[in-house]
């Protein structure tokens, strides 16, 4: 999220450029400059623009409005129109108010969407299911969502693909690039990821499932050739990506500007498949891009006429959906991979994680009070005891010498926090295992070092974890590479950073980790609440591969859980506008 002060300033400037510049009566500008302080301050918590109950209030004059004279004012309005006028305000027909930029953003977007939604591939079901099979060989005899997957990226221009922890959604991808090389061996495809740590691991995971010729993975901004000077792209519609495929991971984390800015440069015959799970943290920035589709979708249900008819023509096995939603072309496009091969059948990890997707704040409960031991909740109180028994991994990580052993060390646990500032926060966990490993001074040997700020010249992005090690006597930060040697760097040559033997669960998205420390504040209450919500517990215990220990009090957890933000955004109506449905 944006910091306040930013926002403020913003909002403040606003209000001062609509009462300056407005040739309405003052009390009417002073309206259209309160409305736009409150989409500055709904887009500081991701929202994309203020819902119609939000147009009322206390908007300064001395007695409240309510929200249909705040339209009537609107609609009279010179500074603001429904689109069809390049106004800075934009009220939809459904009373949503935006800024103008973000509803051209979903505006352009549902409209895109829809024309490669309407239109799939000429791919021939019957050569691609032979593929297909090839890859998934069980497929034929039973419904394998990940086969269906892979199907409906065949099939289609755009397809999602969402999954939790362990189901497969790397393996899934692997798949694909293996069916569509066997249909087309010049295939041209990127990968990208929203940021530079998930990038990487999405090349990794694909190295290791032995998908070979790999591009680079890129973050998106990378792929579409962000200009930093003017706040633009150079790949657009007139200088369009040449891929032939361009599949995004964590899509979770992207926002509707960048993703906007993408299907916006790819040509209208390639592919597009975003890949995450819909369950997670959304963008720091705007908008719920995957669960919104996702919502639109329901892949629960089962696959949607078009793909089903599909993928029985190649041979697959069919969860066909039976309700009214069968031929709503979004069933086809979306999804969902089911069967977790991560976590064992009786594993807390594991139950909690579907619990908590299946938004069932009682049954994570049931799990965490049953203390199974791969997952335990211990009392703010024991903080201190938790991180003594983590005492001689910390070693571990200061004790290392080579950089492999040291980066190696330091991904074997994640400890993940809320809040950068306060109780229990990123901060505060610094401080406390500094001082337990007598790490002393600012550039230690063994200081991990957590990237905050882009920097293309140096090839490091917001996100990278690196260590810094003495080489004869000099210390260096090392972070890894796609090569066999971790890249290293001096200290002052680093964009803006800061230590990380804690993070917050927010850049933690992207990474995994033998064990996870998720550290809970100790009360739910002032801004620290407006956090404190399911996704991002989800988020943070499917960081962990094999443990997971949660400082929470319970009564703060269990809050947690049951709190389910949707952010406001009107990404889903434009869509079904656009798709007639």
């Amino acid at each position: 999220m944006r910091t306040s002060s930013g926002s403020n300033q913003l909002a403040t400037v606003l209000e001062q450029w609509f009462v300056r510049h407005s040739g309405e009566r003052e009390a009417e500008a002073r309206i259209l400059g309160w409305c736009a302080r409150k989409i500055v301050e709904a887009r500081a918590e991701g929202h994309s623009c203020l819902k119609p109950d939000q147009l009322g209030g206390d908007t300064g004059e001395g007695s409240g409005r309510d929200a249909a004279s705040v339209r009537d004012i609107l609609t009279a309005s010179r500074w603001c129109s429904d689109g069809s006028r390049e106004t800075p305000l934009v009220l939809d027909r459904a009373g949503r108010l935006y800024f103008r930029r973000t509803w051209l953003a979903e505006d352009r977007l549902s409209q895109a969407l829809a024309r490669r939604i309407a239109a799939p591939m000429e791919s021939d079901p019957v050569r691609a299911g032979e593929l297909i099979r090839e890859q998934f060989q069980e497929a034929a005899a039973k419904v394998d969502w990940q086969a269906l997957a892979v199907a409906a990226a065949v099939r289609n221009r755009f397809t999602v693909i969402t999954g939790g922890p362990g189901t497969g959604k790397t393996y899934t991808i692997a798949r694909l690039i293996h069916v569509l090389r066997g249909m087309q061996q010049s295939l041209s495809f990127a990968l990208a990821a929203p940021t530079g740590k998930a990038a990487r691991r999405m090349k990794e995971s694909l190295a290791a499932a032995k998908v070979t010729d790999l591009p680079e993975s890129q973050t998106l901004h990378a792929l579409l050739g962000f200009q930093g000077g003017k706040g633009t792209f150079a790949r657009g519609e007139r200088d369009p990506l040449p891929h032939d495929l361009v599949i995004v991971d964590e899509a979770s984390m992207a926002d509707v500007e960048l993703v906007h800015a993408l299907v916006a440069a790819m040509r209208p015959e390639a592919r597009l498949v975003l890949v995450g799970d819909r369950d997670q943290l959304p963008s720091v920035d705007l908008g719920q891009i995957l669960a919104d589709l996702c919502g639109m979708a329901q892949p629960e249900l089962g696959v949607g006429k078009a793909l089903a008819t599909w993928s029985r023509h190649a041979g697959l096995q069919v969860d066909e959906r039976t309700d009214d939603s069968a031929s709503d072309p979004m069933a086809s496009a979306v999804v969902a991979l089911r069967v977790t091969h991560r976590f064992k059948p009786d594993s807390g990890l594991g139950r909690a994680a579907v619990a908590i997707a299946r938004r069932k704040a009682e049954a994570v409960m049931e799990v965490v009070d049953g203390k199974p031991a791969d997952l335990l909740r211990v009392e703010p109180g024991t903080l201190g005891a938790e991180l003594q028994r983590l005492q001689e991994q910390f070693k571990a990580c200061v004790a290392a010498k080579d950089p492999k052993l040291a980066l190696a060390a330091h991904n074997k646990l994640r400890v993940l926090c809320v809040q950068n500032e306060g109780p229990h926060s990123v901060a505060d966990l610094n401080r406390r295992i500094e001082q337990q490993l007598n790490a002393f001074g600012t550039w230690y040997h063994g200081r991990p070092v957590l990237v905050t700020r882009n920097d293309a010249d140096l090839g490091l992005n917001n996100g990278d974890l690196g260590v810094c090690l003495h080489v004869d006597g000099t210390p260096k930060v090392f972070f890894a590479s796609d090569t066999t040697e971790p890249r290293s760097f001096l200290p002052e040559q680093l964009p803006e950073h800061r230590t990380a033997w804690a993070m917050t669960v927010h850049k933690a998205q992207g990474s995994e980790a033998d064990e996870v420390l998720l550290v809970l504040p100790p009360k739910a209450e002032g801004q620290v609440e407006k956090l404190l919500q399911a996704p991002l517990v989800y988020t943070g215990l499917t960081r962990a591969k094999e443990r997971a220990t949660i400082v929470a009090d319970r009564a703060v957890l269990k809050k947690a859980l049951g709190t389910w933000p949707t952010r406001a955004s009107g990404l889903a109506d434009a869509l079904r506008a656009a798709l007639g449905s």
